[in-house]
């Protein structure tokens, strides 16, 4: 999977997506960690730090031990409430949420990013 996802971001070095794809599976599954970097900095900077590149790098971080940096990527990504909203609209579409239902689930989403950079915050003390 990993020798795939890179020969497309080698193939097509203007899709930033594809970058951030091989920073996500090695992040995600823990797979090569040590040479995610280079794909997550690309994703993270070709596509205006958009939120999910940051929680992917975040994650590769994390992995890594650089736990200061995973807790900053985290905090920009928690600070992205677009990306939240975006994931929980998605959701809602599926399973056609009432509003209620669907400002409980951003609740949700929310109190879990946050309850990640406690965590890191105390693993840094």
């Amino acid at each position: 999977m990993l020798a795939i996802a890179d020969a497309n971001v080698r193939d097509h070095p203007e899709d930033k997506s594809l970058a951030n794809m091989s920073c996500f599976a090695r992040g995600r599954y823990g797979f090569d960690v040590e040479n995610a970097m280079p794909y997550c900095n690309v994703a993270v900077d070709g596509t205006g730090r958009q939120g999910w590149t940051l929680v992917n790098r975040g994650r590769v971080e994390l992995a890594l031990g650089l736990y200061k940096e995973a807790l900053a990527d985290f905090n920009e990504a928690l600070g992205n409430k677009e990306m939240t909203e975006r994931i929980v609209a998605q959701a809602a579409e599926v399973y056609l949420l009432a509003p209620d239902a669907f400002a409980a689930m951003i609740d949700k989403e929310h109190a879990f990013w946050s309850g990640v950079v406690k965590k890191l915050n105390l693993q840094m003390e």
